[in-house]
């Protein structure tokens, strides 16, 4: 739609504003791909400025665990960029700490600072250990 190619332009552009207005406005697909194949949240963690927008979409239900056609998501650009505050609201919403692109590669596999390796290190073991919790054991899925 028209509003969704707006969305993606003004994030594009780093136009909080213009993202916000557009966002304001229901009629949005807040998981539309543009021509680059990239959803609004894809763009908007990809740039450090955007973490406003990142939380009203994912507010507004964006999926986080979108995955592009190469199987990059939301998480992958935040690791990459090293742009925790980005990556923790991901986390927070529900994005998937050992989701894999593609070839085979985590958000871990792209984050290019230690502090960002050891942010999501850390959130891999909350995650396992949940995973852990609820089988009821050790994780292996056969409840003991």
């Amino acid at each position: 739609s028209a509003m969704s190619r707006a969305l993606h332009m003004a994030i594009r552009v780093g136009d909080i504003r213009g993202a916000m207005d557009a966002l304001a406005r229901k009629q949005v697909d807040l998981n539309s791909f543009d021509e680059t194949g990239r959803a609004p949240l894809h763009l908007a963690c990809g740039d450090a400025s955007m973490l406003p927008v990142v939380e009203a979409l994912l507010i507004g239900k964006a999926d986080p665990n979108l995955q592009n056609a190469h199987g990059v998501t939301p998480l992958h650009r935040a690791a990459r960029g090293g742009y925790e505050a980005i990556a923790h609201a991901l986390l927070a919403m529900g994005a998937d700490v050992n989701a894999l692109n593609r070839r085979g590669e985590s958000p871990l596999a792209w984050a290019k600072t230690d502090a960002m390796r050891g942010f999501l290190m850390a959130s891999k073991k909350d995650a396992d250990a949940d995973v852990a919790t609820k089988d009821g054991g050790d994780g292996d899925g056969d409840g003991d």
